[in-house]
């Protein structure tokens, strides 16, 4: 630090104790930053530590609220299925593969490609139904 007078000695020259109140008050500061800056660092390490603690808990209860859900779920989609079986008798089976085999297009009327990929794409219940037909009725099947 170079006095801004010169005078000999520097000691009890105006200049320089003005100089040297200006630095020591930028050190105060500085050190009043420092200090502020690593309470701050501490609250932001601690508040961290509460979400990840809270983030965990949260998912503990997220991934057990799931389960259950995913299980009463599929329990009763289970029934609903059980419930369209049970409903269904062996007449209409029957009725919907003949409704399906018997198919023919009206004579003036083109077919269009909607149409033959409706007939192309056949739903797995028509296909175990025809499989079911060609069981109970077919000897070599």
């Amino acid at each position: 630090m170079v006095a801004a007078c010169s005078c000999e000695p520097p000691i009890g020259c105006p200049s320089a104790t003005l100089e040297y109140n200006k630095e020591s008050k930028h050190l105060k500061d500085m050190e009043r930053r420092y200090k502020l800056a690593k309470e701050c660092v501490e609250c932001a390490e601690i508040m961290h530590e509460r979400l990840e603690s809270r983030l965990q808990e949260k998912s503990i209860c997220y991934k057990s609220n799931c389960k259950f859900r995913n299980s009463k779920i599929r329990k009763r989609l289970f029934e609903d299925l059980n419930d369209y079986y049970n409903r269904l008798t062996p007449s209409d089976i029957e009725k919907n593969r003949k409704k399906y085999s018997k198919w023919m297009s009206k004579e003036k009327n083109p077919v269009m490609p909607d149409i033959i990929r409706d007939r192309l794409t056949v739903d797995e219940i028509m296909i175990e139904n025809i499989l079911y037909d060609l069981y109970l009725n077919d000897e070599n099947f």
